[in-house]
């Protein structure tokens, strides 16, 4: 079950999120909350370390979703360091127009 930790925000307005573990529905249970305090906290831009995420399913893409298209300002969901499994599932679903993926080497 994924974790999400805040570890770094920036002046522009972004905040990032070390994750741990799965994205899918106990994980997505576990981080939404943590990623809606920072929106509330007035953060559009969402930085998500995913190394530590093995693979993401349609719950935490949901999840994702949900956070992203909250009604007022729009926020800015990116997934960096993710693995090629994580990135093929933003590819195939094409959501990755919408939530940038930097993939590890």
């Amino acid at each position: 079950m994924a974790r999400g930790r805040m570890i770094l925000t920036g002046p522009s307005g972004f905040v990032c999120f070390k994750v741990v573990g799965p994205l899918d529905a106990s994980g997505a249970i576990r981080l939404k909350p943590r990623l809606l305090h920072a929106v509330e906290d007035g953060y559009r831009h969402l930085v998500l370390d995913s190394e530590f995420v093995p693979y993401i399913d349609s719950e935490g893409l949901k999840m994702l979703i949900e956070v992203m298209s909250r009604p007022g300002e729009p926020v800015q969901i990116e997934m960096v360091g993710a693995n090629r499994s994580v990135s093929r599932v933003f590819s195939l679903t094409r959501l990755g127009d919408y939530f940038p993926v930097s993939v590890r080497p």
